[in-house]
């Protein structure tokens, strides 16, 4: 995972939505769900509709498995 993409994961971690991401990040709401869903498959993550993927990649990023590259 990029450092870029850990620090949208962060964000979602910390509950941000992706408007509150590009605010946070001064980029537009496409560019960050670009980004999120770039993450969303870095860390495995498909598309399920049963599953809410950002509950996922928050428990992915406090699993502390996440490799920065």
């Amino acid at each position: 995972m990029s450092p870029n993409q850990a620090e949208i994961l962060a964000l979602i971690a910390a509950g941000y939505t992706n408007a509150a991401i590009a605010r946070e990040r001064a980029s537009s709401v496409r560019s960050v769900e670009m980004i999120v869903a770039r993450t969303f498959r870095a860390l495995g993550i498909d598309n399920d509709p049963d599953l809410n993927p950002r509950v996922l990649a928050r428990r992915i990023w406090q699993s502390g498995n996440v490799v920065v590259r």
